[in-house]
């Protein structure tokens, strides 16, 4: 990567024609840095250009908080900027495949089993039907203390308690 002093200077004082050659002369060593960094199962929703587009304008907006002024400098940032946009990137893209609120579970276990229960055993409420409920509550229950304490919780508070 070549990068003139005096080009490194202006783009560090804001100068926005030196700020872009910086960024293309950086363009090279960045798509390196995050060449197989993207699973392939996040391959088709997340490109390299994607990331380095958000990295481009995060630079050209935060370029005056950089603290080490030297093309070593500027690189290692711009890597860890370009990191970070993935890391979010792919954090969005696993949110996104979580339930809408509107399915998850609800909140109290009594609300939480009976709606969980109603696609088994229908809304309306029998004698048979609010046993069925309780059986099957108590198999979730059964269900969910075999669990590792970690996942138990995290689903307690996620699915159960709509944390």
């Amino acid at each position: 990567m070549l990068v003139e002093t005096d080009t490194l200077t202006a783009a560090l004082a804001g100068e926005r024609e030196a700020l872009g050659r910086v960024l293309v002369a950086c363009d090279p060593e960045l798509r390196r840095h995050l060449s197989g960094e993207i699973g392939s199962l996040y391959q088709s929703a997340v490109s390299i250009d994607d990331v380095l587009q958000v990295t481009y304008i995060e630079g050209c907006l935060r370029i005056g908080t950089l603290k080490e002024r030297t093309v070593g400098g500027l690189l290692a940032w711009l890597k860890t900027v370009a990191e970070n946009n993935l890391k979010d990137a792919i954090r969005a893209l696993k949110a996104r495949k979580r339930p809408p609120p509107w399915r998850q579970v609800g909140a109290s276990r009594e609300e939480s089993a009976a709606r969980f229960l109603a696609g088994f055993v229908g809304s309306d409420t029998t004698p048979t039907q609010g046993a069925r409920r309780s059986e099957i509550a108590d198999l979730l229950d059964r269900a969910l203390a075999s669990l590792p304490p970690d996942y138990r919780k995290a689903i307690r508070l996620y699915d159960l308690a709509g944390c």
